[in-house]
């Protein structure tokens, strides 16, 4: 873990994508980290997440979330609609929350055009 640039918490850690839930169950327990947050839909109980959310008190994160509108839509679940779940969910429990939707798919083409831009708006 390295030291988040210009905040006030103490870690700053990346969870890769492929992690799932296991991101947002960290973020939610941890809340001096800044995790990547990627699904919600039903793999190892992300489904969940946005409805916890709406039920549980704030905790002080500000979150960058970003998908495509032809990201997977597969057996467990559309991924842009599980994201926009997501991104309603931390919206109504009061987060500082930034949710970018494209037109792409599951890549880094738009991921990696905002990278940048994300930082900024995380430390800003």
């Amino acid at each position: 873990m390295r030291s988040a640039p210009g905040g006030t918490c103490n870690d700053f850690l990346n969870v890769p994508a492929r992690a799932d839930a296991a991101s947002e169950t960290l973020a939610q327990s941890a809340p001096c980290l800044i995790a990547r947050l990627r699904i919600s839909t039903n793999i190892r109980g992300g489904h969940n997440y946005p409805s916890l959310i709406r039920r549980t008190p704030r905790k002080p994160l500000k979150v960058f979330l970003q998908s495509g509108e032809r990201d997977a839509d597969i057996i467990f679940g559309s991924w842009p609609r599980a994201n926009r779940a997501m991104a309603a969910a931390l919206e109504f429990a009061g987060y500082d929350v930034r949710f970018e939707f494209g037109q792409g798919g599951h890549n880094l083409r738009h991921g990696g055009a905002l990278f940048a831009e994300a930082l900024r708006w995380l430390w800003g």
